[in-house]
């Protein structure tokens, strides 16, 4: 029948066609073809991948090696880094803890010296003092029985002596300033055998000796004394020295009274003879007569008989005191004279009267030279007569 044959065909046609799935080998089970693996042929274009996961393996992928085991990078063990950096930072912290504790446990305990320097003697508010004077020291915080240098101006103070420290790191002493130690502001410091030293020096003033109330060489008075007085006795050469009448007379020694005002410095002491340096004019009269006068006389005061000189006189006075020193000088700024017979007679003035130059050699006394410049004097009836120069020594004795 035609039909049977168009349906034959048909189904010759269908079986000759290739399922899709035939184009992958298949693995066979077990048992199912001896062993064998079947065979389809591949098609040229691609072949579909087929899940496998469930089949057996063939021989030759049983045969061949496993393929190298995949290398996966791990993670970052971010927990444990961070412990370690957080225990170094800690052992860093516990390191600084420990050294800065023991930085400060030295800072506190080390030693740590100071001074306080007072004295009788001042500059303003600074202590001073002069050669032959002492500075008094106490100090505290140096090292236990250890030796204390006294530095000037960081080198040791002339003439110091080396003053031991108590158990406690404290002193106290004398200071003594010697003539090495140059005038003028100092730092004093002081430092112990262990090399430690006190850093904040004490201002100390130096100065002459008599300046700051500070006694004069060989102990003579402060040039700031308030007042002092001296009795002077002067001692020239044995000459005649003639008076204005002309009359030559013996003159050998002379005494004064000299006071001294003490100022400060630079200034110095003045000094005057405070009795007869007032600068103002005294009159005295005197009887010159060869005449003896009677006793009844000289009671009654009646003296308008005898013949008189009358001599008016002025004096000032001018002079320093500093450093045991004394330099004095009278000037005479009035003389007249008027003599019995009405002639008038004076030198010239003002005129140095006399000069004294002296220095203590003592804390009471002193010496030194006297001397009087020559002066000419004239007359209102044209005489003239000159009185020579004279030169000697005096000394003094202080009384305060």
């Amino acid at each position: 029948m035609a039909t049977n044959s168009s349906d034959q065909s048909e189904e010759s046609d269908t079986e000759e066609t290739p399922s899709p799935l035939s184009a992958t080998t298949l693995p066979l089970a077990a048992g199912e073809a001896n062993g064998e693996e079947a065979e389809s042929t591949l098609p040229t274009e691609a072949s579909l991948p087929l899940d496998t996961s469930d089949s057996q393996p063939t021989r030759d992928e049983a045969e061949a090696p496993p393929p190298p085991a995949r290398q996966i990078a791990s993670a970052p063990k971010t927990g444990r880094r961070g412990l370690k950096l957080v225990l170094i930072g800690v052992a860093i912290l516990l390191v600084l803890s420990a050294t800065g504790a023991g930085i400060t446990y030295y800072a506190l305990t080390r030693p740590k010296p100071s001074i306080t320097v007072t004295s009788d003697y001042q500059v303003g508010k600074v202590p001073a003092g002069s050669p032959s004077t002492a500075l008094h020291i106490e100090g505290k915080g140096f090292s236990a029985y250890s030796a204390i240098t006294f530095l000037l101006d960081g080198r040791p103070a002339p003439g110091s002596q080396i003053v031991p420290s108590d158990e406690n790191g404290a002193l106290e002493a004398d200071l003594m300033i010697t003539a090495k130690w140059k005038i003028g502001a100092h730092q004093l410091t002081a430092r112990d055998a262990s090399g430690y030293i006190t850093h904040a020096g004490v201002k100390v003033m130096v100065v002459h000796p008599g300046e700051a109330h500070t006694p004069g060489p060989d102990g003579s008075p402060a040039d700031d004394t308030p007042l002092f007085t001296l009795y002077v006795t002067i001692i020239v050469q044995s000459i005649s020295v003639p008076d204005l009448n002309g009359a030559f007379q013996g003159f050998n020694s002379n005494t004064e009274i000299l006071t001294i005002q003490g100022k400060s410095d630079p200034a110095g002491g003045a000094v005057c003879d405070l009795q007869n340096d007032d600068g103002q004019t005294h009159t005295q009269q005197l009887v010159v007569s060869t005449t003896p006068i009677s006793l009844k006389d000289l009671e009654n005061g009646n003296f308008t008989t005898l013949p008189t000189e009358k001599i008016t006189t002025a004096y000032t006075c001018s002079g320093t005191y500093q450093g045991g020193k004394i330099s004095y000088t009278e000037m005479n700024t009035v003389y007249k004279d008027v003599q019995p017979n009405g002639v008038t007679c004076a030198p010239p003035t003002p005129r140095v009267s006399y000069q004294l130059e002296g220095t203590f050699n003592s804390a009471a006394t002193i010496s030194g030279t006297y001397s009087a410049p020559a002066y000419t004097v004239t007359c209102s009836n044209g005489s003239s007569r000159t009185v020579p120069a004279v030169s000697g020594t005096w000394t003094g004795i202080l009384s305060s």
